[in-house]
């Protein structure tokens, strides 16, 4: 929306200040000037000196129009939920409902709105946007990946897009055709082959032959926002803050009555301004290795949040139901975090740390 209102006053600054040019050499050509010429070139002049302005100061322009639209939707945030008919769940077992419901819980005092909406609804005027689906989200095109795309933007003019479990954007489900595909790269090797004569011929071949592997690097996490994670199993992992983290996320890592999380696919470094919200240790407490079950990482204005955590396990650790544990310091540090930008505590523009 900024580029094309920046492309529109362009061409207005452009044919407007032609004009003025030619309509001058049309009163040189006529030798005379009358009242409604003078006025004509008054207003030529008016609206290509207009644009001008404002291009050169585009960008202040646009940063203080966005501060003022930004400040004026936390004032009575919109948590917005997507939901998508069939879609499957990948490091989840919560569905959009269950997501909602908890929101609403968690916010009915506090001023915030939970809608439920369509992909297709997505926006800058919702203060979040929460992807239920875990390692699934819902999309127009596998192949352009174009709700993607759309998604990125929406974080860019400022918004926070939370996923939920698992690594994100690795299973797309297409919206029209009810089919799944899985984004990620397919991995190859090089097999050699034999040539008549002695000479030897390599080629790409799966390492799986009998059926598909794929890259947890080649993904579009890392082709949109440069992410990279852990493998493997999910692991139980004791989780921890530093106090940078409870500024931006408040005190979350024993919300929902304990300590740990089965990590997966959790972000680690390397990794560009992250904000950590969650630490562990990986793969064990006396491990040098930290890594992210639950992070911020800014993107242009806004940010992405990553929940790297399996919340599909049905795991009971003196009593507490992990998974129930896990979505409720998701919700405690979105909402949280929502709430210290609308106090002022933190910078709601990612740029400003």
């Amino acid at each position: 929306m900024m580029e094309t209102r920046k492309t529109i006053f362009r061409t207005l600054a452009t044919v407007t200040f032609s004009s003025f040019l030619g309509f001058i050499a049309t009163i040189v050509s006529k030798g005379y000037v009358g009242m409604y010429d003078t006025y004509i070139l008054i207003l030529l002049f008016g609206t290509f000196l207009s644009s001008a302005i404002y291009l050169f100061l585009f960008d202040r322009i646009e940063d203080s129009l966005w501060s003022i639209a930004k400040k004026r939707s936390l004032k009575n945030p919109v948590i917005a939920i997507l939901k998508q008919d069939d879609c499957p769940r990948g490091a989840t077992r919560f569905t959009p409902d269950d997501w909602r419901q908890r929101f609403a819980e968690v916010t009915r005092e506090m001023g915030f709105r939970v809608d439920l909406i369509d992909p297709r609804q997505i926006s800058s005027k919702y203060a979040v946007i929460i992807n239920p689906y875990g390692e699934y989200y819902p999309e127009d095109d596998l192949v352009e990946l174009r709700t993607l795309q759309k998604i990125e933007r929406y974080i860019c003019d400022g918004g926070a897009f939370v996923n939920t479990g698992g690594l994100a954007f690795f299973y797309g489900w297409d919206n029209v055709r009810r089919r799944e595909a899985t984004l990620a790269k397919e991995l190859e090797g090089y097999q050699e082959t034999a040539l008549p004569g002695g000479s030897r011929l390599f080629v790409p071949a799966r390492l799986w032959p009998a059926t598909y592997a794929f890259s947890l690097v080649e993904t579009p996490l890392w082709d949109f926002f440069k992410v990279l994670t852990t493998g493997g199993d999910p692991q139980t992992v004791r989780v921890y803050q530093e106090d940078a983290d409870r500024r931006f996320a408040g005190d979350i890592n024993l919300v929902g009555g304990n300590d740990q999380v089965r990590e997966f696919r959790a972000a680690r470094e390397p990794l560009r301004n992250a904000q950590p919200l969650l630490r562990a240790r990986w793969p064990n407490e006396n491990s040098p290795i930290i890594i992210y079950p639950l992070v911020a990482l800014p993107h242009n204005k806004g940010c992405l949040i990553l929940g790297g955590m399996a919340l599909n396990t049905g795991i009971e650790i003196n009593g507490i139901d992990l998974d129930r544990a896990e979505r409720d310091k998701i919700i405690y540090a979105v909402v949280n975090l929502v709430e210290n930008q609308r106090s002022g505590q933190i910078p709601f523009d990612w740029r400003r740390p």
